[in-house]
């Protein structure tokens, strides 16, 4: 067959799938009518998950499911729009890591809302300027953990009126050598620009956190599994001692592996919980009586307890001297007290623990 036949079958098609899109577009715009009737979230992001994964499921190719995904994001943002403006807000400036984050998660009709502290976060989506917010997971357990006796931004927020819904895992991120220079002499190239991008504040007092317009740079990006899987990682490598079991990881040997470089990893709130359901994961941050055995030890008793910890990753927020703070990441919807109960033999090690929710489980992105 020549190029102009397949070429006329092409064009063909193209007008078949405007047609079923406007037919989509037409049916999404009834359920938007719905949705504000009965006050119900335009962003269902595990209705989301579930259709791609049943497409995926579906797909014989030659299409990747990557690029399916990819399409999908526009037709699933034009659909929200179709429903009503939606707005996501983000912690960073504009063409930051964050932002990066946020247009590789939603789509172009989204409206994309930056600010510049937890507070201001906080606010928009109070008076509803945004329904989601995206920030990264150090800048969240910065805002959660106490601070100098106060308690953080988000301490009496999330789990109560404000939850995780989502996340966005980025493979590739802008090159960094992971220092505020590099990070400040990045910014400084794209800001020649964006003359309009927003003043960011410096950071402020205890009582909030606010940032630099800059990208985001900060330790400890990369989550290693428990299980001797091949880690995550972030895309520059740091990932790699993720294929070592933790059993015979030392302390060394995971500070290596988490070598400062760019966040790769931002968390999504909203005001709405996640219902049970399926493709969940669960978040769970928690500190110990510092030592190697703990290592061993946590992940043993999650195991006997038949809970799944596929990440794990060590952070600084909320640990004193002679402790060490993790954040464990666990397949399927792990309730508070399914934890508690399976580490209650280690109650003498475990300092504190805080369960910060369950949401659907999501591709890397990038």
């Amino acid at each position: 067959m020549n190029i102009p036949a397949l070429r006329q079958q092409i064009d063909q098609l193209d007008q078949r799938l405007l047609a079923l899109l406007n037919e989509r577009a037409k049916l999404s715009s009834s359920v938007g009518r719905w949705k504000q009737a009965h006050q119900e979230p335009i962003f269902v992001p595990e209705r989301e998950e579930d259709l791609l994964r049943k497409l995926e499921h579906a797909n014989e190719g030659p299409l990747t499911n990557s690029g399916l995904r990819a399409i999908y994001r526009e037709i699933l943002s034009s659909s929200r729009a179709c429903q009503k403006s939606f707005t996501v807000a983000f912690l960073g400036a504009p063409h930051s890591v964050a932002w990066h984050a946020v247009r590789l998660r939603f789509g172009v009709s989204d409206r994309v809302l930056p600010v510049g502290s937890v507070a201001e976060m906080l606010r928009v989506l109070d008076s509803n300027e945004a329904e989601v917010a995206l920030l990264s997971r150090n800048d969240l357990l910065k805002a959660y953990m106490p601070k100098k006796g106060r308690k953080g931004l988000l301490r009496n927020e999330l789990g109560k009126r404000l939850f995780i819904c989502g996340d966005v895992r980025l493979a590739d991120v802008p090159a960094s050598d992971g220092t505020l220079d590099a990070a400040l002499s990045h910014h400084a190239e794209d800001s020649e620009h964006h003359d309009d991008a927003p003043a960011f504040a410096l950071p402020a007092g205890d009582d909030d956190i606010s940032y630099l317009s800059t990208q985001q740079t900060a330790a400890g990006t990369s989550f290693i599994s428990v299980n001797g899987h091949a880690a995550t990682g972030n895309g520059n490598g740091n990932g790699a001692n993720g294929t070592e079991s933790m059993a015979n990881m030392s302390r060394k040997a995971i500070a290596t592996a988490m070598a400062p470089g760019v966040e790769d990893m931002f968390l999504l709130l909203s005001r709405r919980p996640t219902p049970p359901g399926p493709n969940l994961k669960t978040l769970v941050y928690m500190c110990w009586a510092q030592g190697d055995e703990d290592l061993v030890s946590l992940r043993d008793l999650l195991k006997t307890a038949g809970i799944e910890a596929r990440a794990w990753d060590t952070l600084p927020y909320g640990a004193k001297p002679g402790q060490a703070c993790h954040l464990l990441e666990m397949e399927g919807a792990v309730p508070p007290q399914a934890m508690e109960e399976a580490l209650r033999p280690a109650n003498r090690k475990l300092l504190w623990m805080e369960h910060l929710g369950s949401y659907p489980e999501t591709q890397v992105y990038g």
